[in-house]
């Protein structure tokens, strides 16, 4: 059986390195590096991510249509950059659609 790879953040920092496009419409990007500690069993019969403590970066790059609507693609990888000899790391491509309330 398959359990969530991370079932809570315990804490989380990160940092936005600059970005273009957010305001109006036009090309939004982003990039984001982090730092993570969290309550996921080390080992057992799910994929553990080597350590408590997890080094995140994030990169955004889409199309704001208007105020209110955007489509971006993303790349997410979590891993705790070889500090344990286990270190099978996450990554995550998707597309996001954004819409504002």
């Amino acid at each position: 059986m398959r359990r969530n790879v991370v079932t809570r953040i315990a804490a989380a920092a990160f940092a936005r390195l600059p970005a273009t496009g957010h305001a109006g419409t036009g090309i939004i990007d982003g990039m984001k590096l982090g730092v993570l500690d969290h309550d996921v069993p080390i080992g057992g019969d799910h994929k553990g991510l080597g350590s408590r403590l997890l080094f995140q970066e994030k990169i955004d790059l889409g199309y704001r249509f208007t105020w209110r609507s955007n489509v971006s693609l993303f790349l997410d990888h979590i891993s705790d950059a070889n500090i344990t000899q286990h270190n099978p790391g996450l990554t995550n491509l998707g597309v996001r659609f954004g819409f504002k309330f």
